[in-house]
């Protein structure tokens, strides 16, 4: 005759329901992923490549952590974003880099999700790396994709954030997007240029080799020894003119 076990009956229920929770769980973190995914176009049989897995804010390349600070703290302006992709992946012993079949899927299943988002004729070429002119809202999807490796952030002098025309020095050299610009004065007792000297604020990153002579605001005459100048307005070009005129070949100060 049957007999009805009340231990075994408990023991049974108490699996069944350690199985349910587990499953439970597990499609909890497939969803929390799925939404995860959800902010980017995934292509189909991109899935495995576009995971966005990684912290945004931790994506800045080696030098630029404080611009894209300050990208963060200000998210609705546009800024440049230069994306770089990874070339591989660290395996501990050393570095497995994508083959460029790899390459070519990755960067197919990105531009079709850059396009999705918008961002329109985005081609990912040989250097791996792709430019977007955008804000950190709109870019913020992107940088959590592991494929990412990193972003260098740049800044118009178009936008209030970064016009550097109307800063102090020690402003300027506390921007993130902003540079002090050096030249020599003339010295007119000597009559010789002399040491640099911080005479204003530039947005500029990349100087030419062209150098020149430029009369100051307060009327004097300065040498300088880069294409790069103030983007305060207020200096004249004065080489061998002017308050310069005849200096363009005087000496520096011994």
């Amino acid at each position: 005759m049957f007999k009805f076990n009340f231990l075994s009956f408990g023991i049974v229920l108490f699996f069944i329901l350690l199985c349910s929770c587990a499953a439970e769980m597990s499609d909890a973190d497939d969803d929390a992923k799925a939404l995860e995914q959800a902010e980017i176009f995934i292509a189909e049989g991109c899935e495995d490549i576009m995971i966005a897995d990684e912290d945004p804010s931790a994506k800045a390349m080696p030098g630029d952590e404080a611009r894209l600070a300050v990208a963060i703290a200000n998210p609705d302006v546009e800024f440049g974003f230069t994306l770089r992709l990874r070339k591989g992946e660290s395996n501990g012993d050393g570095f497995d880099y994508l083959d460029d079949e790899e390459k070519a899927e990755r960067n197919k299943c990105l531009e079709a999700a850059l396009k999705e988002a918008g961002f329109e004729n985005q081609t990912i070429g040989a250097v791996q790396m792709v430019t977007l002119q955008t804000s950190y809202n709109q870019v913020k999807p992107f940088l959590k994709l592991h494929t990412i490796e990193g972003s260098w952030v740049s800044c118009n002098n178009d936008t209030e954030l970064c016009d550097c025309s109307k800063l102090s020095i020690d402003d300027c050299m506390a921007h993130a997007f902003c540079w002090v610009i050096e030249a020599k004065p003339y010295d007119t007792e000597n009559e010789c240029f002399g040491t640099k000297e911080p005479v204003g604020c530039t947005i500029s990153e990349a100087c030419t080799a062209d150098v020149d002579t430029l009369e100051s605001p307060d009327g004097k005459c300065w040498f300088f020894t880069s294409g790069c100048r103030p983007d305060s307005g207020d200096w004249k070009s004065s080489y061998n003119i002017g308050v310069c005129e005849g200096l363009a070949n005087a000496d520096y100060c011994r």
